[in-house]
């Protein structure tokens, strides 16, 4: 599903795409992202001495 996003497809395109709800792609997207930033952070983190 990031993969498509970073395509461009829409919320709407991923939905039909995937079989899914639009809200469920909206829900999911947002804990890639948040899942995302919560390891980057972790990463500067362990690079900070």
């Amino acid at each position: 599903m990031f993969s498509l996003s970073q395509e461009g497809m829409s919320s709407a395109e991923i939905a039909g795409k995937l079989g899914l709800t639009k809200e469920s792609v909206y829900v999911l997207s947002s804990r890639v992202r948040s899942k995302f930033a919560s390891e980057v952070k972790k990463l500067i983190n362990n690079l900070e001495f």
